[in-house]
């Protein structure tokens, strides 16, 4: 039997919130644990099983897929499901039992994202669900490495979804932007697109601001979050209809991999 060719997501920049707050987790433990690989491991495999599961989804909701393509899918996504079960395994015997918390909070990401997505097409609500499941690596990565959940698992978390959130509403902002036809847009237009861009941002900025002492964290986190935050700002004031998103993709993966170093570093 020929194994069917694997199936990865198109959205590149989703490795990046799979995988960043996995490292800043695991960073500001000030700890090593074998627990981690794990982790990464079933979490890779549950990640690498999510597009598989949302065509079977479709299928069965009505949008049918040809048999080679339905077979490939079902191969995958039951590959992946075990393979995870089968990394999660060692967790769970230590009585690490957050991780089904998790796990169930991160199914209802998918769920939301997928009905979301069906309702609403590309939305900014469904992306930012996937995001809320895919940031739970990072107080995972904290929990299976310090054995514990305090504050900073709740910091981290927080830190992650605020940051990738602001992706979501970034890259919406540029999808609306390149459905412009004119080259050049007027303040009017500019605004209007970028509204819920500079006001989400603007509220990050404020609550990180906020919260950082509230939680005893490094003032280094508020340093983490600047670079993406004026990257946004400056992005709205000089939109252009012309995107270059590939260009933008690795921009943005910049940010990322700032962020998750300056997170996992600010507490050492």
């Amino acid at each position: 039997m020929r194994i069917p060719r694997l199936i990865i997501t198109r959205e590149h920049g989703s490795w990046a919130v799979l995988l960043v707050p996995l490292f800043s987790g695991a960073m500001i433990s000030h700890q090593w644990s074998f627990n981690i690989v794990w982790l990464v491991l079933a979490e890779l495999c549950i990640f690498l099983g999510y597009v598989p599961a949302q065509i079977l989804l479709r299928h069965y909701s009505g949008r049918k897929q040809q048999d080679e393509k339905l077979r490939q899918v079902q191969f995958w996504a039951l590959v992946n499901m075990l393979l995870a079960a089968a990394c999660a395994v060692p967790l769970l015997y230590l009585k690490l039992w957050f991780l089904l918390i998790a796990g169930i909070a991160g199914a209802i990401s998918f769920a939301a994202n997928f009905l979301l997505s069906r309702i609403l097409q590309k939305s900014i609500a469904g992306d930012f669900s996937a995001v809320a499941g895919l940031t739970l690596g990072a107080p995972c990565a904290y929990y299976v490495v310090a054995g514990k959940l305090d504050t900073s698992a709740l910091a981290v978390y927080a830190f992650n979804l605020l940051f990738f959130g602001g992706s979501v509403f970034y890259v919406h902002m540029k999808i609306q932007a390149s459905a412009k036809k004119n080259a050049a847009l007027a303040w009017k237009e500019k605004l209007a697109i970028g509204y819920w861009n500079i006001v989400y941002h603007t509220a990050v900025l404020i609550v990180v601001i906020i919260i950082v002492p509230a939680l005893h964290e490094s003032l280094f986190v508020v340093a983490a979050f600047l670079p993406m935050v004026i990257h946004a700002m400056y992005g709205t004031l000089t939109m252009e209809s012309k995107v270059r998103f590939r260009n933008l993709g690795f921009l943005l993966l910049a940010h990322s991999l700032f962020f998750g170093i300056v997170i996992g570093l600010s507490s050492w």
